[in-house]
């Protein structure tokens, strides 16, 4: 049986390199098969500090050959939205928003 080649060898190995610098951090990750697609591996720490938690969602956009992620906000219903403030709204008082100033239909 032959040896095997360096690209045999290296093919399971995941090479991370995380260096924080200022407002740059720089990652260098190699891609690997994950099932019938492509993955990376991201360190926690980079994680964190991006403030990405797992199972968050990311969106991908491809700019200039650049792959750049986004943490994406879900949308929160009114409810979940009123629970921030106790889920109090006070929606129930007509507010007073003075006299037309120009084209609208009162």
């Amino acid at each position: 049986m032959d040896a095997p080649s360096l690209l045999d060898i290296h093919i399971h190995t995941v090479y991370t390199v995380y260096i924080p610098n200022h407002e740059v951090i720089l990652m260098q990750v190699q891609i690997k098969p994950w099932g019938n697609s492509h993955g990376i591996r991201l360190s926690k720490s980079l994680l964190r500090d991006a403030n990405i938690q797992p199972n968050d969602t990311l969106q991908i956009r491809l700019e200039d050959s650049k792959i750049i992620l986004s943490k994406v906000f879900p949308h929160r219903s009114l409810k979940e939205r009123a629970a921030t403030y106790g889920g109090q709204l006070n929606l129930s008082e007509e507010i007073d928003w003075g006299e037309p100033v120009g084209n609208e239909v009162w």
